[in-house]
């Protein structure tokens, strides 16, 4: 799938090709070298989200709309993990991936592919869950992020 974005006078102007190749995403840039293959998270991944990333999560409107003040109704928005949200940061288990998100814009070519999705649960405070992108056209983009440990999923009956 080949992603054209404006128009291509410049070496600024990208050209983005990506394949994906099992749990890897290749990325090529037009007029400049490869940057290789980029490992995506995985369910059960365990990752650490630091003061300054962004990410979707449910919070009060009381922080999100003018005039919301007093109003602790939850509406999932867009925040930068800081004061007051520090509480997010921390250390995160992955429990579902996939690819979503995309669409078209109002002009004839704009289209915005899908995005690898990465929904996480804060493993100290299960009721805290955000999610964010590694790829796409997204607001809530954390593209460069490892995982530090690996969980396992265990039923009991």
């Amino acid at each position: 799938m080949i992603i054209q974005n404006g128009n291509f006078q410049n070496q600024k102007d990208i050209f983005i090709c990506l394949l994906k190749l099992e749990d890897h995403v290749r990325v090529n840039f037009v007029g400049m070298k490869s940057i290789g293959i980029i490992d995506m998270l995985k369910e059960g991944d365990i990752i650490e989200l630091k003061i300054g990333h962004k990410i979707y999560t449910k919070i009060p409107n009381h922080f999100i709309y003018a005039g919301g003040e007093g109003d602790w109704t939850l509406s999932k928005t867009e925040v930068v993990i800081k004061k007051p949200f520090d509480y997010l940061a921390g250390m995160y288990v992955v429990y579902k991936t996939c690819m979503e998100g995309g669409g078209t814009g109002h002009g004839p070519h704009d289209i915005y592919p899908d995005g690898h999705h990465v929904f996480c649960e804060k493993i100290d405070n299960e009721n805290i869950k955000v999610d964010f992108y590694q790829s796409g056209c997204f607001t809530a983009m954390i593209k460069d992020i490892e995982p530090v440990g690996k969980a396992k999923k265990k039923w009991i009956v």
